[in-house]
């Protein structure tokens, strides 16, 4: 008869309402049902999904959501050859409900660090607009046979605006713009010639 959702505010509401397909007052048959709790546990919102029936024939039909946290705060570390040992912090903060704003901020500490922070507003069941900036210095060693041959140091901005959750019938599609530039700081070499290097700015899209 009727659909309702507990544990979810208004805005979201009529959001699931679209994607899960289902129409009040028809008939719903278990297929249709597991379907709908896959498009919900889909949206990566919720922890637990379930449902109810209440009342007699017609029933109602109610979804209990449990969602996740959407704030989190996160570190790591890593341990390799090559950059010796690295701590990486996240933090993220994001709105109220499904379709607010999401803004998130990560660090790598170490050999080669970087810092990049994002803002993204929409949501899980509507169209995503992200724009990014990242900010990262290289330490590069180049050997040939065994011996250092050259160093070299640069850093590289990189800006990414896209647009994603773009349906096309039962395809999701990503659109975006990226813009990189390296700038080398110093090069030092061991050969006489080390050809030309200079900064420089790439544009590319997807």
């Amino acid at each position: 008869n009727s659909i309702y959702f507990e544990g979810l505010s208004a805005n979201d509401d009529s959001a699931l309402r679209r994607i899960i397909r289902l129409n009040e007052g028809s008939t719903v048959h278990g297929a249709e049902l597991q379907h709908a709790v896959a498009i919900l546990m889909g949206t990566g919102s919720f922890s637990d999904v379930r449902y109810k029936l209440d009342g007699r024939s017609p029933y109602d039909l109610t979804f209990v959501l449990t969602e996740k946290s959407k704030n989190s705060a996160s570190f790591g570390f890593r341990f390799d050859s090559e950059e010796m040992a690295a701590v990486l912090l996240n933090v993220s903060l994001a709105g109220k409900n499904m379709t607010n704003s999401r803004f998130d901020v990560t660090a790598k500490l170490g050999n080669n660090p970087y810092v990049q922070g994002g803002y993204t507003i929409g949501g899980t069941t509507s169209h995503k607009f992200s724009v990014s900036y990242k900010f990262r210095y290289y330490e590069m060693s180049l050997y040939v046979r065994g011996k250092k041959m050259s160093n070299l140091d640069f850093n590289h901005h990189r800006v990414d605006v896209n647009f994603s959750n773009l349906r096309v019938r039962n395809f999701m599609a990503t659109a975006g713009i990226c813009y990189d530039y390296y700038h080398y700081r110093s090069i030092i070499a061991n050969v006489e010639n080390t050809g030309d290097v200079f900064s420089q700015g790439l544009i590319s899209y997807y």
